[in-house]
């Protein structure tokens, strides 16, 4: 198995977005995206930074999930104790 990687990959997409954001850099007139400068000079920092790129998102993805994870969980045990009371309330009217 390789571990090679290519820039385009879409895997990569938001990350290259987010550290070109700072914009372009000139070198001699030309502009260069900062992504591609780390990607095909330091390809093994770029790896670490795109790991670490996504632990900050998945971080960020926690923060939104977990209310909404909770929530459904109260949601799921009211519905459960709902049910278990109309089964007890349809057991007393039979």
């Amino acid at each position: 198995m390789s571990d090679e990687i290519k820039y385009e990959d879409p895997q990569f997409q938001s990350f290259n977005e987010s550290l070109d954001e700072e914009g372009e850099i000139k070198i001699a007139d030309i502009p260069f995206q900062r992504s591609c400068i780390l990607f095909e000079l330091a390809k093994e920092t770029y790896k670490d930074a795109y790991g670490e790129f996504c632990e900050q998102e998945f971080e960020k993805l926690k923060q939104y999930l977990i209310p909404i994870l909770l929530t459904l969980r109260i949601i799921s045990v009211y519905q459960k104790k709902e049910k278990a009371l109309l089964i007890r309330l349809e057991n007393y009217f039979i």
